[in-house]
């Protein structure tokens, strides 16, 4: 098999407070494949934005990781000095983030800042450089390059500037993108249109994108794998389609009954009752177990462990452990 492109091997993350140690990130394994577009999922809270940021080396003050190994491409990042990271990060590792109008400097132009980051991490001229940012501006579906270089954020669009963001992840040819929900901040219609490219460019340029959203229907629609999060833990990952088909763990089945369908006449849609605990590691127990329908005995006495189902499809649930298919 492939190698994967990114590999998170049990990793925590801590953030110190005035009031105590709370652990966010409890525990995370995943491992993302060239080349795919790998959706990271759960409600607000559940640690996505956490896990992301680990990988770049960015968790916000007064957090830090406690655990854990970060492997791209084989080489773990969590080991590597400050200079070397600075590298990667912007270079072989982009982010997007979710409010593209909080991400540009609001007193320089939008070509002051995208030549910078691509001058900052290539060779080259003023001028090819230039030529650059006309071609990955034009690359992201926004004609007039040159009048845009000359814009400032304020004279853009939400899309567009969310466009540009995307132009300026891909300026330095990144060989992960992470994509922390790209969409939320725009209209139906433009979120579309960006999650259309989003795709067309992992085909055109060979990137490997993990995809950290909430929303369970932009997933089935862009995801190859997906794993579910729930207070800082995997509870499932498989297959996109297999999950949504067949999902196991109460939380995610509870997820997919949230979503408002068209086939379906109801008065009023599912939920999971309940809250994320506020501190799940300190927990000794399955997490879901409090606000799970089907919680056994077990439940209450340990955390499960990654489960098999099928080919690449694991759960974490004893419902679906070896006692329970005897």
């Amino acid at each position: 098999m492939t190698e994967p492109a990114l590999q998170i091997k049990d990793l925590h993350v801590s953030f110190f407070t005035l009031t105590g140690e709370v652990r966010a990130i409890n525990g995370v394994s995943l491992e993302v494949y060239p080349g795919e577009f790998f959706g990271l999922v759960g409600e607000t809270g559940c640690g996505k934005t956490v896990t992301g940021l680990a990988v770049l080396g960015l968790v916000p003050q007064p957090g830090r990781i406690t655990r854990g190994r970060i492997l791209l491409q084989g080489r773990d990042l969590l080991d590597l000095p400050p200079r070397e990271m600075r590298r990667i990060r912007g270079g072989d590792v982009t982010m997007i983030f979710q409010n593209p109008a909080t991400s540009l400097n609001p007193v320089f132009t939008v070509g002051s800042q995208l030549l910078r980051v691509i001058r900052l991490h290539q060779k080259g001229s003023s001028r090819q450089a230039r030529e650059q940012a006309c071609e990955l501006l034009e690359a992201v579906g926004l004609p007039e390059a040159e009048r845009l270089l000359q814009a400032y954020p304020y004279e853009l669009s939400g899309g567009m500037l969310q466009r540009v963001m995307i132009a300026m992840a891909l300026s330095s040819r990144p060989s992960l993108l992470i994509a922390d929900e790209p969409t939320t901040a725009l209209d139906v219609t433009i979120q579309a249109q960006i999650l259309a490219l989003l795709r067309d460019l992992k085909t055109r340029f060979e990137i490997t994108t993990l995809f950290i959203t909430h929303d369970l229907a932009i997933i089935a629609e862009t995801c190859d794998r997906v794993a579910v999060l729930y207070a800082g833990q995997v509870a499932e990952v498989g297959p996109a389609a297999e999950i949504f088909d067949r999902p196991c763990h109460p939380y995610t089945q509870g997820l997919i009954r949230a979503v408002p369908r068209p086939d379906r006449d109801v008065d009023e849609l599912a939920a999971i009752p309940g809250t994320v605990p506020s501190n799940p590691g300190l927990l000794n127990h399955c997490l879901f177990a409090p606000r799970c329908p089907r919680a056994l005995d077990r439940c209450w006495e340990e955390q499960p462990d990654q489960f098999p189902v099928s080919e690449g499809h694991q759960v974490a649930c004893f419902l679906h452990g070896p006692e329970a298919r005897r």
